[in-house]
């Protein structure tokens, strides 16, 4: 009778399991779960830096190749642990536009033309501002790898995750953090704030 009902156990547990969201299986443990994401965005930030510094220039084809890393990387089972990640949609947007660019334009921004831009439109289905803001996106990351390759030559140490890396742009205030609009008028702390977030 007792090895009965420890079976019956058993199979209601194993049937309890099946039943249950594989999202939800997930979160039996959230301060373990919240230190694995933790753990796992510092090793993709430092992989990012190591990436960054291994560059001897930063073109429109390494954008894309970190762009094509990162909607890998999005993979079914992160979205099922984490949830819906709206980055995935921005991530799409993006190899669509560099998608639809020839490999010189990569090579070389100053070849992207109106009229070539108009031409990357009609090919990808997408407006000018999206061009625009992949373009500004990868000059705001140009920017950061010539900050880092900078504090190299320096001996500086680099930033092992997000929040040294916040620290260091607060006391330094880097120009590529600041927006380029002539009609508006920020504070340069409220423009390092303001393009940390785009950046980000």
């Amino acid at each position: 009778m007792l090895a009965r009902n420890l079976l019956k156990s058993t199979h209601l547990s194993c049937f309890k399991m099946l039943s249950t969201p594989v999202s939800m299986r997930f979160i039996s443990n959230p301060i373990d779960m919240e230190k694995r994401k933790k753990e796992k965005q510092d090793k993709a930030f430092q992989d990012d830096i190591k990436y960054f510094l291994s560059k001897d220039n930063f073109t429109l084809h390494d954008f894309h190749e970190k762009v094509r890393l990162g909607l890998k990387d999005k993979s079914t089972i992160s979205t099922m642990m984490y949830g819906e990640d709206p980055e995935i949609k921005v991530l799409e947007g993006q190899n669509k536009v560099l998608s639809a660019m020839y490999d010189e334009e990569k090579r070389d921004t100053s070849l992207l033309t109106k009229t070539k831009k108009k031409e990357i439109c009609e090919a990808a289905q997408v407006e000018l501002a999206d061009i625009k803001d992949v373009l500004t996106k990868h000059k705001q990351m140009n920017g950061f790898h010539k900050f880092l390759l900078k504090r190299r030559e320096r001996g500086e140490p680099m930033p092992e995750n997000n929040d040294e890396l916040t620290d260091i742009y607060r006391y330094e205030k880097p120009s590529f953090l600041m927006p380029e609009s002539k009609n508006e008028k920020y504070s340069k702390k409220q423009r390092v704030r303001f393009n940390y977030r785009r950046l980000t």
